[in-house]
């Protein structure tokens, strides 16, 4: 059975009348089993509490929460029930987005009819990055009149078809200090706190927070579907450097790089020639009053890399 690595993300900020993390601390279980995900395990600081999940991650701060989830997880039922019981006044802000999937027809909900599920509850905004044929990403946002901080943004990798060396690696390794040398975070990340697991048959997540900050990443190694996202919401010193970094060890088929910046900052489009990756295309939108939303599509050169795919579906 082929697993649905790509993902669907929700973020959602609360105003300061509501401390959202005492609030849904207990019931924390209950909702994600609405999206049929399980708890696995959990680290926190004074600002963060971080949770690994059965299908991705789950970051709860004091006014802010962020979902991510896989598989054929139904994000749309969690993101509701808090709707539900959080007075839409104290929402600040709602970004929801649903990456382009391998297998689309095996998840319980469309796009669409998400994006009708949240307007239930309030006025938002749905619209797509990329080409509607090729890799994109599906969002939708509250109209809501947020601005953003200067220092709020948020950076994703999106790796898709990795080569059949890395996917064997990930496949067959079972020891989480090997993983960890390879991806060799700690570079780019130093004194974070870190949580990981190894799933059965494969793949692999780490969560990782210092302060107010996080990064989080996820492999599904599995031939014809190895996909891996990568999420951090620390301003990157080198963020080119990272990528490469990644490219690198994946040596992936595609990969797709998305920013939300707040809309006044400009960022230049990271060049991976060198790395013979060739920039497909660049889309970006401004969303509402609060961010920038900026993305990035790179193909490989490499004939290999190239090869096309046929799933059965």
């Amino acid at each position: 059975m082929l697993f649905e690595g790509t993902e669907k993300k929700v973020e959602i900020i609360f105003s300061k009348e509501v401390n959202i993390k005492k609030k849904l601390q207990p019931l924390w279980k209950d909702i994600l089993n609405l999206a049929n995900i399980k708890i696995l395990s959990s680290i926190s600081n004074k600002n963060i509490e971080a949770y690994l999940l059965s299908e991705s991650s789950l970051f709860v701060w004091d006014h802010r929460i962020l979902i991510i989830t896989c598989g054929q997880s139904k994000l749309i039922s969690s993101i509701e029930y808090i709707l539900k019981n959080i007075d839409k006044k104290n929402i600040e802000f709602l970004i929801y987005e649903r990456k382009n999937e391998y297998l689309p027809l095996e998840q319980k909900t469309s796009f669409k009819e998400d994006v009708a599920t949240l307007n239930k509850y309030d006025n938002g905004e749905a619209f797509l990055l990329g080409e509607l044929d090729e890799h994109h990403m599906l969002m939708y946002y509250l109209n809501k009149n947020y601005t953003s901080s200067s220092t709020d943004q948020t950076t994703q990798i999106l790796i898709s078809g990795l080569s059949l060396k890395t996917m064997k690696f990930f496949s067959t390794c079972k020891n989480k200090k090997d993983i960890q040398k390879l991806l060799n975070l700690p570079s780019f990340f130093s004194d974070y706190l870190i949580n990981d697991y190894i799933f059965s048959p494969s793949g692999y997540s780490i969560n990782a927070i210092k302060d107010d900050f996080y990064y989080t990443l996820h492999i599904t190694p599995q031939k014809p579907v190895s996909y891996v996202s990568f999420e951090t919401n620390m301003a990157l010193a080198d963020e080119a450097k990272l990528v490469k970094h990644f490219v690198n060890i994946f040596k992936p088929r595609s990969l797709d790089c998305i920013s939300y910046l707040p809309q006044n900052v400009q960022k230049p489009i990271i060049n991976l020639q060198e790395q013979s990756y060739v920039s497909r295309n660049t889309f970006s939108k401004n969303i509402s009053k609060a961010y920038k939303a900026v993305f990035t599509s790179y193909i490989s050169n490499h004939s290999e890399q190239k090869e096309a795919q046929c799933l059965k579906i």
